[in-house]
């Protein structure tokens, strides 16, 4: 048969009547009708736009080349099971698929049919949106979901703003811990009014906007609830927004005091090098010191032949002159050079001792011959910046001292050591009270472990100030006399090295206990080893 004339008979039907054809052609989505086989009958003004296609270049064609071809037999195949089942009740049939364009580009569309069964004629309609926009839509908004959701998993400050500096969106952070009220209109509220302390001002905002420049501000101070902290902001312009700019805050605290720790550090191992080299030193002329103490006694001695005949011969009574020294007090004089030149001897070898062993290893060590030790190099330790010297603290020891435990002796020796420089500098005021500073280290037998109580009779703690005590770089001493870190250190060494326990209980103006428990079967454990 002539195509022109199949056209023409397969289009009789819906030209019959002009009316209902200019009412479909007006009709916003595109509208495809077809026979029951499938077969293009009419084709809208809608669906020429959508499709790419004329009306002249469709009608007659089956409608399977309007879907993509890895489609087109499902629905072919669809057809031809409806045809032969020949079902009573008409078929209707919505869902979304995908639409082939004249130029091959596929889109997403929505596609309802309708069966038609009237005046002899037996097709059907399919009416087609466009799915292109509401799906480009949704994965805009996807997207923002996504980015979104970054923005509130980082634990960064994110904010942006506009150019007057008015906040439009603020992460979880910024609206957890600042006053950003979405309730009374976001866009209200000025980021300089929200973030005082930030140091960014309004014309920071202007400027990296116009610039098209980030700018970042580091190590900006922050007094937060009276702790000192510290912050880096950037202010990034947005490149698809002219008028708008991304602000993060990013607290770094910790960063920066484990910046100044480690200079600390590298500044301590410098110092301990020349302090291990000027120890020995120092040696040489204290022992010149005692060493001509002991001489000089020696010279004026009765005992000594050799004294008395170089006496006589110069003329000396021997016996007076010593007479004269002890009325002057000279024999006292040499008494305390001496005796401070062995301290000074003892201090240094204490010093060195400590300092050269290095390597952790768990040891047996009697408990009293520990605290003899870290004892002696308490009374080394005095600050006149923390208002403290050890020398004027009385100790106190009690309980069994001989009990021998097996340990890492430096480490231990650390941890006590740490913990009575801590309770001396809280009793750095006691000049000013009539309390005699004190502190007891006892020592007991608590079933599987060896129990070490320090305590003393300073000002005590608060409970905000108790429940931080052993958090990292959480110090109460003014900038420059401690890091924070004494407490975290100590117990790290106890709970991980030694799998023990500290525990701390203070009351505010009745004095500090931090409480040590040591497990006695240490004897081959090795941190990390699962076989010990």
């Amino acid at each position: 048969m002539d195509n022109s004339v199949a056209k023409a008979r397969q289009a009789h039907f819906w030209n019959n009547d002009p009316r209902l054809h200019g009412i479909v052609d007006n009709i916003s989505d595109s509208v495809v009708c077809t026979d029951i086989k499938g077969y293009i009958e009419l084709f809208n003004n809608s669906a020429e736009h959508l499709f790419g296609y004329s009306t002249d270049e469709v009608i007659g064609r089956h409608v399977k080349f309007l879907i993509p071809t890895n489609i087109r037999n499902y629905y072919s195949n669809y057809l031809a099971f409806y045809k032969k089942q020949e079902r009573k009740h008409p078929i209707k049939y919505k869902q979304e698929i995908k639409g082939c364009h004249k130029d091959g580009t596929i889109f997403p569309i929505h596609l309802t049919v309708e069966e038609v069964k009237l005046s002899g004629f037996h097709g059907f309609i399919g009416v087609v949106q466009d799915l292109t926009g509401s799906k480009a839509a949704e994965q805009l908004v996807q997207k923002e979901a996504f980015i979104q959701a970054i923005s509130n998993s980082t634990t960064s400050i994110l904010v942006k703003v506009n150019y007057f500096g008015y906040v439009l969106y603020g992460n979880t952070v910024a609206t957890k811990n600042y006053s950003l009220d979405s309730s009374t209109g976001i866009a209200k509220q000025l980021f300089t009014d929200l973030f005082p302390l930030s140091n960014i001002t309004l014309q920071d905002i202007r400027q990296t906007i116009d610039d098209s420049e980030p700018l970042t501000k580091y190590r900006i101070p922050q007094n937060i609830q009276g702790e000192i902290r510290y912050t880096d902001i950037m202010i990034l312009p947005l490149a698809n927004n002219l008028d708008e700019a991304l602000i993060r805050i990013d607290d770094v605290t910790e960063r920066i005091r484990m910046e100044e720790i480690m200079v600390q550090t590298e500044k301590m191992l410098a110092v301990g090098g020349l302090a291990a080299g000027m120890a020995h030193e120092i040696n040489n002329p204290l022992g010149v010191i005692a060493q001509g103490c002991q001489n000089l006694r020696r010279r004026i001695s009765l005992d000594l032949v050799e004294n008395e005949t170089i006496a006589q011969h110069l003329g000396l009574d021997l016996v007076k002159m010593q007479e004269y020294f002890k009325r002057r007090h000279i024999f006292k004089f040499l008494d305390d050079i001496q005796a401070s030149a062995n301290r000074a001897g003892s201090i240094i070898s204490d010093m060195l001792d400590y300092s050269r062993r290095g390597a952790s290893s768990f040891v047996l060590v009697r408990l009293g011959n520990l605290i003899d030790m870290v004892l002696r190099l308490a009374k080394h330790d005095y600050d006149l910046k923390a208002s403290y010297d050890f020398r004027h603290i009385k100790v106190y020891r009690e309980g069994n001292e001989n009990i021998e435990i097996y340990c890492d002796q430096v480490a231990i020796e650390q941890v006590l050591l740490n913990l009575l420089r801590n309770s001396a500098q809280a009793m750095g005021t006691y000049r000013q009270t009539l309390i005699k500073p004190e502190i007891t280290i006892r020592i007991s037998d608590a079933d599987n472990f060896i129990k070490l109580e320090i305590s003393d009779n300073g000002p005590g703690m608060s409970e905000e100030v108790s429940q931080r005590a052993f958090e990292p770089f959480f110090t109460t001493k003014p900038v420059g006399i401690g890091t924070g870190l004494g407490l975290s250190v100590a117990y790290f060494i106890i709970t991980h090295q030694h799998r023990g326990a500290i525990d701390l209980q203070t009351t505010t103006g009745k004095g500090t206990s931090f409480i040590i428990h040591l497990p006695k079967n240490n004897m081959c454990y090795v941190p990390n080893d699962p076989h010990c």
